[in-house]
């Protein structure tokens, strides 16, 4: 496994069989998001996995809660937003990505974590 320090919105990604987005999406507006999702698509070998671990928004038709002061926290602090995990799930779809799989684990909560398949 190789690491190394770039620029997630313009440097190349290099071919692999999986990707994982971690504590980073919630920074970008939902076109950035957009684009880095296709550019992880193109760099990802066939059968290759996306895995995405989020803080997730609220939905809409919920009561206000402690989602709703994260979502705060980052529209504040780098003028983005926090996402639905199904505002993932749509992306990743549109982005010819397969089999998706939204999940909300119980031990971590306001969390989601995104699956999907090249």
């Amino acid at each position: 496994m190789d690491y190394r320090a770039s620029d997630l919105l313009t440097d190349a990604f290099a071919e692999s069989d999986a990707a994982l987005l971690s504590n980073v999406l919630h920074h970008l507006s939902a076109a950035q998001v957009v684009s880095v999702l296709g550019r992880v698509r193109t760099a990802l070998r066939p059968g290759g996995t996306i895995a995405i671990w989020e803080l997730e928004a609220p939905r809409r038709d919920r009561a206000a809660g402690h989602g709703d002061l994260t979502a705060l926290f980052f529209r504040l602090t780098s003028t983005s937003y926090t996402y639905h995990g199904s505002q993932y799930a749509s992306w990743l779809a549109a982005g010819g990505f397969s089999g998706i799989r939204v999940l909300r684990p119980r031990r971590s909560p306001l969390r989601v974590l995104v699956l999907a398949r090249t």
